[in-house]
């Protein structure tokens, strides 16, 4: 059986802003992320800034209806911080020595 590595492009992000009292948890897509490549003409894998995080986070959390901000640069001066959760290993996945 194959095991699976994740490829890093999907993270959970909580963005809280200044102007509401519970902060946004999204997810984003493979998606949100093949879009800043494009946009950037650069790879994500290259170095995740501040801005491409953000970024990233703002798109999924559009795409979720989570905010109705349709501009990114409208959106930065909302956002008070960003965290990134740390990613545990994909629990679906089985580990043959194990068994």
């Amino acid at each position: 059986m194959p095991r699976w590595r994740p490829s890093g492009t999907v993270h959970t992000f909580r963005i809280s802003l200044t102007d509401q009292d519970e902060p946004i948890i999204v997810r984003n897509s493979v998606g949100d992320v093949i879009a800043w490549e494009r946009a950037n003409k650069a790879s994500w894998h290259e170095g995740i800034s501040a801005q491409s995080m953000t970024w990233v986070a703002w798109r999924a959390a559009r795409r979720e209806g989570l905010t109705d901000e349709p501009n990114f640069d409208s959106f930065v001066p909302r956002v008070a911080n960003l965290e990134m959760a740390e990613e545990d290993e994909d629990p679906t996945q089985t580990d043959p020595s194990d068994e």
